[in-house]
Formats: structure tokens, sequence, C-alpha cells
């Protein structure tokens, strides 16, 4: 065997040989084929990929400690793949259904949701039709066994947790649970199903002509979902606010899909313009159910990529107005590459425009890769040098992401790092869970509207937070008066999550939003 074909299968050989485009002596998937055996050694780049699998191998033979050379393949390939750009990426084939989970909209398992309260797994909300719900689990059951075996006290993590209970679809698994009033454990045997993971976050109407529309990402079923909510089918809709604030993108064709239901057919959507500069244009086709409805889109500077076309497509044909921050600027377009062990190389081969022609991309070259995804822009610096005009000859920049029409920041004095804090230790979830288990009867006979405006309950559940948060060991000092309206919203927004559903726990969270507030009085 010679040493080629004996490190074959090491990832970063997969990779470096589609990436640089030369040949190996077996064929490789999605079209791409070629043979390294047929290269010249005296060629330099060849040269390279025979010594890099030279020492990759002397490395696992003869290194003096014991090293997974693997890890340390993979490590390559994603250090060569950032000298391209900072969204080609290669994907290990054990991380390829994870990664791919959210965007095909569904997984399999029993359906809850779940947080770990002193080393114990205590049910937050069991998903609405999810097999957990149907065989009776409620929030605050603590879990503490998985098949006969104790699961509580052990300190195992929430992967752990999740391995335990996800399976293949119509596979059982048998957990026992401690309820509060009952005298003993609980038994449920529960048939794992398809669960499905929602993009649209909340569809409810604000008014009676306004609907609200809080969008995840942009998945296979988001526009399913939508058509399924009322705000969609209720004919009384006038006014549409799409959010899409925190949204990473997705699907190009689901974007194309929400943006025909706004645009008429034949406007541009976006183009993309690849290596040898052939342009790929796409554009609103059918009827959309919201062609006549005035049109808002909320944006921050973590919306990406879809988000982005979705908003630029808006924008550029004149069809609504954007509100918030400059976008994240991700407009590079990858295509999957799928390897021979299961991984995929995700490699940009084209950039997005919007209809003006704008590149949605920001600049990366001469920025360091870890401060990348963290820099923020200043809307007050934008670049108006590079003038494009809308279907209606507004002027709009090509500034690295899409400039809303109103510019409206997030409140910048909240105190993130230590808020960071109490949601890596799932402080906000816990206390909201607490005070739905303590006052669950109270809450089952309020709607969320009562809820909100329960000037006692509201009393009650500020004392509350007030005195976890001065009890807590997670805080070096005090939280500010921001902080502490945000945390407190926070988890009144949790609390009726549990009580109700999504939508209350966006009713309650957006309450006072600044955004929305603003799109209301344009209404008025």
């Amino acid at each position: 065997m010679s040493r080629f074909s004996k490190i074959y299968y090491f990832p970063i050989y997969i990779a470096i040989t589609l990436i640089v485009g030369i040949y190996v002596g077996k064929s490789l998937p999605a079209g791409v084929s070629s043979s390294l055996g047929g290269s010249s050694r005296s060629d330099s780049l060849a040269n390279e990929i025979y010594n890099l699998a030279e020492m990759l191998e002397l490395v696992k033979d003869n290194y003096v400690d014991s090293v997974d050379v693997t890890k340390i393949a993979q490590k390559g390939i994603n250090d060569l793949l950032k000298q391209l750009d900072p969204h080609s990426v290669y994907v290990p084939a054990s991380m390829v259904e994870k990664m791919n989970e959210s965007l095909k909209g569904s997984f399999e398992g029993i359906g809850m949701e779940f947080t770990m309260f002193d080393d114990t797994v205590v049910v937050v909300k069991p998903i609405i039709g999810g097999p957990s719900e149907k065989v009776g689990l409620q929030p605050g059951d603590k879990i503490l066994k998985v098949e006969g075996k104790n699961i509580a006290g052990l300190g195992i993590k929430s992967e752990d947790i999740i391995k335990k209970l996800r399976g293949k679809r119509g596979s059982t698994v048998n957990i026992s649970v401690w309820r509060k009033g009952e005298a003993q454990l609980l038994t449920f045997s529960i048939t794992r199903a398809e669960i499905p993971i929602h993009s649209v976050d909340a569809a409810y109407m604000l008014d009676s002509a306004t609907a609200y529309f809080r969008i995840s990402d942009f998945a296979e079923n988001t526009i399913q979902e939508m058509k399924a909510s009322y705000p969609y089918s209720n004919p009384k809709v006038k006014n549409v606010i799409i959010d899409l604030r925190n949204n990473g993108g997705g699907y190009l064709n689901t974007c194309i899909d929400l943006a025909d239901e706004f645009l008429k057919a034949d406007e541009l959507v976006v183009y993309t313009d690849d290596r040898q500069h052939k342009e790929k244009k796409m554009f609103a086709t059918e009827k959309g159910q919201f062609e006549k409805a005035k049109v808002f889109v909320l944006i921050n500077s973590e919306s990406a990529s879809a988000s982005e076309i979705f908003a630029g497509a808006i924008q550029d044909n004149d069809r609504g107005l954007l509100i918030g921050e400059r976008t994240f600027g991700k407009g590079l377009v990858q295509e999957v590459f799928p390897l021979s062990d299961g991984g995929q190389m995700r490699l940009t081969v084209s950039r997005y425009y919007t209809p003006s022609g704008r590149c949605i991309q920001r600049d990366y070259k001469g920025v360091e890769y870890e401060d990348y995804s963290t820099l923020r822009f200043d809307e007050s610096k934008t670049d108006t040098t590079k003038v494009f005009f809308t279907k209606n000859k507004r002027k709009v920049y090509a500034c690295g992401g899409v400039l809303p029409d109103v510019v409206m920041h997030e409140d910048t004095t909240l105190m993130m790092e230590e808020i960071a804090i109490l949601y890596e230790d799932d402080f906000i979830r816990k206390m909201a869970l607490q005070y739905y288990l303590d006052h669950k009867k109270e809450l089952k006979a309020l709607t969320p509207e009562k809820f909100m405006a329960s000037g006692l309950m509201q009393m009650d559940i500020k004392k509350y937070v007030q005195r976890h948060l001065v009890q807590s060991q997670l805080l070096k000092s005090p939280l500010n008066a921001a902080s502490q309206a945000f945390i407190l919203k926070e988890v009144n927004a949790v609390i009726a999550k549990s009580a109700w559903d999504s939508n209350a726990y966006y009713k309650v969270l957006l309450q006072n939003d600044r955004h929305i507030a603003y799109v209301l009085r344009q209404l008025r």
C-alpha cells in the first residue's frame, strides 16, 4: 500500500484536492474528478500535497506522544479555508446532520424543551403536538431515570441528555419523572417521532389591521408555517411587519418564496455573479398574499445572508420601509461539495447582489478571522461614493450589508457580559420556570394580555426577580437599571411561554419594543 492510499480518507487530503482542483487517483463526489497519480512530481502544488500527506503519516507513526491526527487534519482544513474568506467552511461528517437540522425544519426525538436544575433535568415545556405532550409530560417534571438508569445528580451534560432522549422515529424511550404533588415516580414510555423546528417564531395581530411575523431563519418549512398562521389568512390585514432581527439566513429558495408574497411578478429579487461573470437572476413569480399591504422589515447587525437578500429586494423595489441597523454583510454564495467520508466543504462560488446592483458582502480583507463576526458598523461613516438607485430612483449605497431607511440602534447600556453569564447558567429560564410552577393556577386563569396588564402579578414578579438577582452568586456586581429591566422582561416572556405559547412569549418580550412602536406610529 502506498503512502498516499493509506491516508486517502484523511479529511484534509480530500478537502485540499477539492480546493486546488488537482487530481487524485480515485473519483470524487459531486462530479469532481481528477488524478493526482497523473500529476508531475515536479509540479510545486502537487509536491506540497505529497509533502503534507507524508508529514501527517509521519506524525501519526512517529511523534513522541499519541496524537489525534484527524483533529490536526481538520484544523488544517479550517485554517486553509480561512485564507479564502470567512464563509468557506469544512463540516466534518459527524456535524453535517446537526448543522442542517434547523434548516431542514425537524429532528427525531421526544419533543421537549428542558433545563438543568441542580444536576437534574427539568421539563420547561413539551413541544405542542409532540410525543412528550401526548403522553402527558408537564413543565416542571424532573426526569430522574432513562431506561431505568439514574441520570440525576451525576453532573451529566445537556448534550448527553439529548443523545439519550433523541433517536429514530418509531423507537421508544422509557423515563421516570418526579412531579410535585405525586407520591411516587411517574413512568412514561415515549415513542419518538419527527419533531418540527419552527422558523416562524411568532405570527399574530398587533391590531385589527397589522400582522407581525418573527422569522428566525429561512428553513424548508418557513413559508408553510407562515401560510398556516392566522395573520396570513386574515383578510383584514393591511400592514405587515417582518421581523428579521438576529436572522442569520438559510435557504435562498425560501427567501425568494417570501419575497414572492410581497413583490409583483417579474420584479428582481436578487442576482449572483461568479468567477466567470455569469449572472444568475431570480425574480418574483406568482401573485403574493401581501402585494397590496404596507410592508415594514426590522433588521439589525445580526441579520445576514438570506435576511439581507430579502431586505435588499424590498428596499430596491421600493416596496417597504427598512428599520433598524445595518445588516451583517454576508453576500458570498456557498456551494456544498460532499466529501467521500460523509463530510462537506461549503465553498464560496459567487456573490449576491441586490436588484439595484449593490454587493451585500462587507470587506474582509485585512480583518482577523476572529474579529470578523464581532465588528460592528457606524452608519454615520457610510461610504456614499458607491451610489445605486432603487426602482423609484432613490439613492442607496453599497456599504457591506444593507443600510436601513430608518436607523434605530438597539440598547447599548446593557451590561452584556453579566447578562451573558446569566444565560450561560440558564438562570433566567430557571427563575421563570420556578415562578410558573408556583403560580400555575393563577396564570392558567389569565390570557397573555391580562397577564401583561396585571399590576399585582407584575409587581410580584419584579420583586421575585430582584430578590434572585441579589442572591445570585453569578454576578460580580449589581446590574444597572437597563439590564435589570431587560432581565425582568425576559423572565416575564418565558413565564408566558410556559403558560401559553411562543406567540405569548413575543407579545410580552416586544411589549415596548421601539422598532414596533415606530411602525405603529407611522400607521396612525
